[in-house]
């Protein structure tokens, strides 16, 4: 919930922003007080107007979509529709951007003969409870298994989540320290440095 105490970070910029302009289209609609329908408007218009030009620049998208709460949910037909662009071109917009962080961390080790056999002479229980774990060669494979990924729970911290999977995700994560740190504000700059 949004309070003063609070502050939105870059990476809840787009869904906030998605959130208000259905909050107010919804009070609209349920108070049809003729005296409130034009302000309402205006309201929408000018939140609808900030909102395209937030997403003209790639921080805003990618900081959601590398906000492993939100992922692609954020990109709903009416968010689609307002920023004027499809699910593709969306994600070929983050793929692009992505690559700018690319590294060399990425191998085309292929498993020996050797490595298979010595997965048989594992105990019994490690080959139950081991992970399947999905092979990530290219940064193509990188953000289809993060962004094919289940969603993680409200509650988890995106940079501790980050910092767990930088192994599994490298250049996401790599990607997620420069976008997921921004504010969305300069307020908590401000009010630090306010006197008074």
């Amino acid at each position: 919930m949004m309070s003063s105490s609070n502050y939105v970070s870059m990476m809840l910029a787009a869904p906030v922003y998605k959130w208000l302009i259905e909050a107010v289209d919804k009070a609209r609609l349920r108070y049809d007080v003729q005296e409130l329908i034009p302000a309402s408007t205006k309201v929408v218009a000018k939140l609808n107007q900030y909102f395209k030009q937030a997403v003209n620049k790639p921080v805003y998208l990618c900081s959601s979509l590398l906000d492993p709460r939100i992922k692609t949910n954020v990109l709903s037909s009416n968010v689609l529709d307002l920023i004027d662009m499809n699910r593709e071109e969306v994600l070929q917009m983050f793929k692009d951007t992505a690559k700018d962080f690319e590294g060399s961390c990425y191998s085309n080790h292929q498993p020996s003969e050797k490595d298979e056999n010595t997965c048989n002479d594992e105990s019994i229980s490690s080959a139950l409870f081991k992970k399947k774990k999905i092979k990530i060669t290219s940064l193509q494979d990188e953000v289809s298994v993060y962004l094919d990924s289940e969603c993680e729970e409200e509650g988890c911290q995106p940079l501790h989540y980050w910092k767990c999977n930088s192994k599994r995700f490298p250049t996401l994560a790599v990607m997620a320290q420069t976008y997921l740190a921004v504010s969305a504000s300069s307020t908590p700059c401000e009010r630090a440095f306010s006197i008074g």
